[in-house]
């Protein structure tokens, strides 16, 4: 069943402009011969997110939708013609080419015979070696200072429009340089095991990602030594868990956490002896699991392979 364009269609795009212009590629007109009705007209949102895209709502105006029904009529004259002269040259013993014709258009069948092994080549080339990773590729310092500079600036103006107190700045550090929030709402810019700080980050390298697409690099935030703090609690609790799973010979589950933590606990027991470490969980419930590598045999197993 074939779609009818005479009717009237919704279009949207990030700007009326290019919806109407989409319109008109759609009903192969100009814009004076459609009747456009703007539903919304679309915003750009905070630092280019949470924008909406603008609508339309657009059909041909009736002497548009009269002339192309007159040029289908005339069309449709044209083949009727065509295919009765056809029809009258035809001969009584038809060759295979007249009963099989080949493709529309030219050289179709070519392009996908063709096609096939220029693709698959691409992928191969394309495939990383199976069991070698693919290095990062290294940000060059100036373009590091300008991104930590933005994401200040970024980190400032969420503060300062959402009422609280606090000022980010860059703290220059050997290893990688990261961005430090100081003031008096450090509780509320923190919030509750880091959250509120984990939102703000993901927050600023998102309005990053959405300024230079091409750059991949993630900054980081801190405020007032909150993660070093918590770094420092959970390799304890991990030590902690980890001595207990081997005095209980039973596996021990943490709380739920983020994958930064998460790393932080596998990390730190990565070369303890006699335990191992395990994600389970899915989303927002992906916890660390803590076990021993090798469990405890019973005592009465033992008596019984003794005898």
């Amino acid at each position: 069943m074939k779609e009818n364009k005479m009717e009237a269609k919704e279009f949207s795009d990030k700007t009326v402009e290019k919806a109407v212009k989409a319109a008109c590629d759609h009903f192969n007109c100009k814009k004076e011969d459609l009747k456009i009705e703007i539903i919304t007209r679309g915003s750009t949102g905070l630092f280019g997110l949470g924008g909406r895209k603008a609508k339309i709502q657009a059909m041909p105006c009736v002497k548009t939708q009269e002339k192309t029904a007159e040029e289908n009529k005339g069309t449709d004259s044209l083949q009727e013609v065509s295919s009765e002269k056809r029809s009258s040259q035809a001969s009584p013993t038809p060759d295979k080419d007249e009963i099989s014709p080949p493709p529309e258009g030219p050289g179709e069948g070519e392009k996908q015979v063709r096609s096939a092994p220029e693709t698959e080549g691409h992928t191969k080339k394309a495939a990383a070696p199976k069991g070698r990773k693919q290095k990062k590729e290294e940000v060059p310092p100036e373009i590091v200072e300008k991104r930590l500079a933005a994401a200040c600036d970024i980190a400032n103006q969420i503060l300062k429009k959402s009422g609280l107190e606090g000022e980010a700045d860059t703290v220059e550090q050997s290893s990688r340089p990261y961005i430090n929030i100081t003031g008096s709402d450090l509780s509320l810019i923190i919030g509750k095991e880091g959250r509120t700080l984990d939102a703000l980050e993901y927050l600023v390298n998102l309005c990053l990602k959405k300024m230079e697409p091409d750059i991949n690099y993630r900054v980081q935030l801190d405020a007032g030594g909150y993660r070093e703090r918590r770094r420092k609690s959970l390799v304890t609790l991990a030590e902690k868990m980890a001595q207990k799973a081997r005095k209980t010979g039973k596996a021990v589950s943490l709380q739920p956490m983020p994958a930064r933590e998460r790393r932080v606990i596998h990390i730190a027991l990565r070369s303890a002896r006699g335990i191992k470490t395990y994600s389970s969980g899915e989303g927002g419930g992906r916890k660390v699991v803590i076990a021993p590598s090798h469990r405890k045999r019973r005592a009465g197993r033992n008596r019984n392979n003794a005898k």
